[in-house]
Parts: C-alpha cells; sequence; structure tokens
C-alpha cells in the first residue's frame, strides 16, 4: 500500500499519488477519527502533466510528496516520472483499449442485466481468464509482440506490466480454448457452478466483443461454441475425475514401472474403457471402471494420470486431471 504525505493543494483538499504506471492515481486524502482513506480518481499523466504545468493550480504551488514503488517523491523527480512514462509509451506503445481495459467494460456492462449471484459469478470468471490471459497467452505470440511482452514484463517497478495491460482485446478469444481446456481443468480448483459459469461467461463475452467491434463475427462463432460446450462439459469433466481417481486410487498403489501420460479415450462401453497414451502409443484396455463413470467418459477425451499393464490386464492406476 503506498504511503502518502498530505499536502495542501488550490481546492483545499490534499491529494495523495497512489502508483506511477501508465495512468497515475490520484484522489482527495480523507480523514475520519483520524484514519486517512483514499478515494481513488484515475487521471492520465497528460492530465497530470498539464496540472503541475499551470501556476497556482492544484498541483502546483506546494511540494508533492508521497512514497511511490518505495522511493520519496518531490515535485521535480515527480514530473520526471511522467516524462520517463511518456517516453516508454512512445518508443513501445500500449494497445488503446487494452485487454483490461476490455474486459472491465464487460463486466460493468453486465452488471446490469445479472442478478447479484450471476454478477459474482461473472467477476470470478473475468478474474480467472486476466490471470490465464496473464500467466500464458504469451506463449502463442510472434516473435515482435513476443520481444515486447518481454521487455515490459521484464521491466522493474512501475514499468512492469502483465499481458492484459500491454495487448489489445483480439488477443482475447485466440487464447479462449487455452483457458477453458487447460487453465479450468488443470490450474484452478472450483466447484461445478462455476465450472459452468466460466462456459457461459465465455460465450457471452465472445459475442459481446463482436458486437463492440474488437473481433470478427467468425472468430465470435467459434469462440461461442467453445464456451457452449465447456459449459456442459466442464462440470461432467471434473465429476468423472472424481470418480476415476476415488476408485482407482482405493485399488492401487503407485509403482516405478507405471505408465504416467496423458491418455485419450478411444472407446467406450458400459463399465469399461480403453486408452491409448501420446507417448507411449500402444491401445490399453479394456480397462474396468464403475458403470457411473463409464457413463460420463467421452471419446477424444483425454486423461491425464497412470495405468499399469500386469500380464494381459491393464488398469488406471489413478487419475490427475480430465480434459474435455
Amino acid at each position: 500500500m503506498a504511503s502518502v504525505t498530505r499536502s495542501s493543494c488550490g481546492a483545499g483538499l490534499p491529494l495523495a499519488v497512489l502508483s506511477t504506471s501508465r495512468h497515475l492515481r490520484i484522489g482527495p486524502l480523507l480523514t475520519a477519527g483520524g484514519v486517512a482513506s483514499v478515494t481513488r480518481h484515475q487521471y492520465n499523466v497528460e492530465q497530470l502533466a498539464e496540472g503541475l504545468a499551470k501556476p497556482r493550480c492544484v498541483c502546483d504551488f506546494f511540494v508533492f510528496q508521497c512514497c511511490v514503488d518505495g522511493a520519496r517523491m518531490n515535485r521535480r523527480s515527480l514530473v520526471q516520472a511522467i516524462a520517463n512514462d511518456k517516453n516508454r509509451d512512445s518508443e513501445t506503445p500500449t494497445a488503446d483499449p487494452t485487454i483490461s481495459d476490455v474486459l472491465a467494460a464487460y463486466v460493468a456492462d453486465q452488471k446490469a442485466h445479472l442478478s447479484a449471484e450471476a454478477y459474482d459469478r461473472c467477476v470470478a470468471v473475468i478474474e480467472l481468464l486476466q490471470d490465464s490471459l496473464n500467466g500464458y497467452a504469451h506463449n502463442s505470440l510472434d516473435k515482435e509482440k513476443l520481444e515486447l511482452w518481454e521487455e515490459r514484463f521484464n521491466a522493474e517497478g512501475g514499468r512492469h506490466q502483465e499481458f492484459c495491460e500491454i495487448f489489445g482485446p483480439d488477443e482475447i478469444l485466440p487464447n479462449i480454448g487455452e483457458f477453458l481446456g487447460y487453465f479450468m481443468v488443470r490450474k484452478v480448483m472450483v466447484n461445478q457452478a462455476l465450472l459452468r459459469a466460466s462456459g457461459t461467461v465465455t460465450k457471452k463475452l465472445a459475442k459481446w466483443l463482436a458486437d463492440k467491434g474488437y473481433a470478427t463475427a467468425e472468430e465470435s462463432e467459434k469462440a461461442m461454441k467453445r464456451g457452449a460446450d465447456a459449459a456442459r462439459d466442464l462440470p461432467r469433466a471434473q465429476r468423472l475425475c472424481s470418480l476415476l481417481y476415488d476408485f482407482s486410487s482405493s485399488r492401487y498403489s503407485p509403482k516405478n514401472t507405471d505408465i504416467e501420460d496423458q491418455f485419450e479415450i478411444m472407446r467406450v462401453e458400459p463399465g469399461k474403457i480403453w486408452l491409448q497414451g501420446f507417448g507411449d502409443d500402444r491401445l490399453l484396455g479394456p480397462i474396468g471402471l464403475p458403470v457411473e463413470a463409464t457413463k460420463l467418459c467421452r471419446v477424444g477425451w483425454t486423461i491425464s494420470g497412470a495405468a499399469r499393464i500386469t500380464g494381459k490386464k491393464q488398469v488406471l492406476v489413478t487419475a490427475w486431471s480430465v480434459y474435455p
């Protein structure tokens, strides 16, 4: 949390600078019972620079002191920080709007149309989507964009930026598959309601992006189908994974000779399935499972886990994840 020093200003209110990134957050410092709080307002660097340049304006006739990125800054160093920030933007421009801007606008737009519970789920899904984009979407960038991401991401202090603060909304839908097919399966533990919502929210987001001109109709339709499939399949896959884990872990203990792999479901019959690994391409099966589990299995889905061959018998030793 930024520490601030109260400073008088022309409007009779003290101001505080909370951060220096592409936008500086400044706001009146309010006191109640001796405890200071900050009401945040956002001004871009050009607006603040203009204010600093005017004589006797709100930011001009006092020493502006605050702790920004761990360093105490007076008015002169603040102006220099603004100049540096503007120089950085001119050298390697950030998208306008950014992914963060667009997703924030989407969430704000949905608030008027959703119940409180549905809105909370929408917010949670969008936050997870941003986490997925910030963590993994750079892997799909071309060389030029990857160099830009590395420059911004590896920068120190206020110059550091995440993927969603650098790139525009055209990078959202191409990464929806990884979000729904990998991130929501492998990287988070959420309940079935939120899994279902991840597909539903993604589907609505894809349509909204096309309506706002941020995506083509073709991109939107593809992502909407992926979202609809995820809303149906992700809860089912989670349930299947739980059944497989409970069934196998209660019967088998891991051995060094077990085959650990990503196994594609090749065939399904009541009470048994056939699997083929990506690393070990032998067809394994029939593998006995509870009928309740095989009812949930779908040909083409992938089970991340371990299998064992004992003579002519093959068994599933454990299941870590199921990918629709």
